[in-house]
């Protein structure tokens, strides 16, 4: 910035304000739309684990404030055990079958993404445990949005917007055509309505399960 180079900062969290314009999504709303989902669901009272993302990245780090800045106002919530997955579904399959001989009740499993959620609930089916879990979070990961879909899981899913990709390039162009561009940009979180979550999966093409955020790309975009 100090040589006229105008500077894009997206996605992640910054600790200076020498930048042209900071493309963003407040990923401490994804933790707080689920846990507070998930705490309506076990009506205020139970034992939960958190299985978060990965340790010191700074979206992971901010869901996981979410979830317990939401649930520290239940009192009658107990957090069983917190570990971190590097988003790995691998991870959260092995952290789960742990915790599964370990806690002889988990009424919810909250995590931020539905990467790590498809292991730790591959492990509870396998242990025939998926019964007494009653709230299962996630994002709109394609590979666990249809199985929640599918399986009527008891899921609170988030909608973790990506726009902000296309906004920072399209900030760039404007920035180069010497458009004004706002300062500060947030992509929307929101929790998605159960009844809404058939809407949000993608048309099952070779590599779908690893979408995210599809129904925002021109149809000309997508596999065909």
């Amino acid at each position: 910035m100090s040589q006229n180079i105008p500077i894009i900062i997206q996605e992640r969290d910054v600790t200076t304000d020498q930048f042209v314009t900071w493309v963003n999504i407040k990923t401490r709303e994804i933790g707080t739309g689920q846990a507070s989902g998930a705490a309506d669901i076990l009506g205020g009272k139970g034992k939960v684990v958190l299985l978060e993302g990965f340790a010191g990245n700074g979206a992971a780090e901010e869901a996981r404030k979410g979830h317990e800045e939401v649930l520290a106002t239940f009192p009658d919530i107990e957090i069983l055990a917190t570990e971190y997955s590097s988003w790995s579904r691998e991870d959260g399959k092995s952290i789960m079958e742990n915790w599964l001989q370990a806690f002889p009740q988990i009424d919810a499993v909250i995590a931020d993404s539905g990467i790590q959620q498809q292991g730790a609930y591959e492990a509870a089916d396998a242990a025939g445990r998926l019964q007494e879990i009653k709230a299962w979070t996630g994002d709109e990961l394609q590979g666990w949005l249809r199985e929640v879909v599918d399986k009527k899981i008891p899921g609170v899913m988030v909608n973790r917007a990506l726009q902000f990709g296309a906004f920072a390039v399209d900030a760039l162009a404007n920035i180069l055509a010497g458009n004004p561009v706002p300062h500060i940009w947030f992509d929307p979180v929101a929790v998605v309505p159960p009844e809404k979550l058939p809407e949000y999966v993608a048309p099952n093409t070779a590599g779908s399960d690893e979408w995210w955020d599809w129904w925002d790309l021109p149809k000309e975009w997508l596999p065909k």
